[in-house]
Parts: C-alpha cells; sequence; structure tokens
C-alpha cells in the first residue's frame, strides 16, 4: 500500500540499502484482494513491475507482502529477473543463523519473558 512506501525507503536508507534500489512501489493492493477472485491482483503487480523495469531501470524486484509469495517464481519467469519473497528470503536467513549458531537466547536477560497464553 501507498504508505508502507515511506516506512520501506526509511528502512533502505537506515541500512544502508538505499543505494542499491532504484525505486520504491506500490500497487496498492490491499492483502485481502490478493485472495479475491477478479480483484486484479496479480494484473496490477505485474503493471507495477514492468513499469519499474521501464521507467526506473529495475533489474529485481522484492515483493513487499506474505500473501504475494505464491507469485514471485511466475513473475521471475515472466519478466526474466529475480523476483524475490521476502517471507522465503527470511526463512532461508534464519536457518543459516541456526546453522551457524547464532540463533541462541540472549543471555543477557533485559527483556522480561512473554507471559504465557492460557489454552484456548
Amino acid at each position: 500500500m501507498p504508505r508502507a512506501v515511506n516506512v520501506i525507503s526509511e528502512n533502505l536508507l537506515q541500512y544502508g540499502l538505499d543505494r542499491k534500489c532504484q525505486s520504491v512501489r506500490s500497487a496498492q493492493i490491499p492483502v485481502l484482494a490478493l485472495e479475491t477472485a477478479g480483484a486484479s491482483a496479480t494484473e496490477r503487480i505485474r503493471a507495477e513491475i514492468r513499469r519499474a523495469m521501464e521507467v526506473d531501470g529495475a533489474e529485481a524486484t522484492v515483493l513487499g507482502c506474505a500473501g504475494m509469495a505464491n507469485l514471485a517464481m511466475n513473475l521471475s519467469r515472466e519478466f526474466q529477473i529475480p523476483v524475490i519473497d521476502g517471507v522465503a528470503v527470511a526463512v532461508k536467513q534464519a536457518e543459516a543463523l541456526v546453522a551457524c549458531g547464532r540463533a541462541e537466547r540472549s543471555r543477557r536477560c533485559s527483556m522480561p519473558p512473554c507471559p504465557l497464553r492460557p489454552p484456548h
């Protein structure tokens, strides 16, 4: 959604990735519209990828919503550029941290433990 563009742009700047990113765009699709038949969500995503490639010279796209994860492979094939699913990347990063032995709990204990939820 358009309101996320500024947040994502700020995150890119904070992490020093702004120089690697030609643009941050919004296809203006509410999350639930991704599951609604006839909502034209996929067409809007396609149009935004096309614009990013033509206008901004984009050579890769990162999808900004977990609800788009199932589109990444087909869009990548269609546009012949990497279309990255952030959920898959986050899972692989977590797996890499575990494999490197860096997924242990902090021993500092500066945060209180999460309260246990009562069973439903």
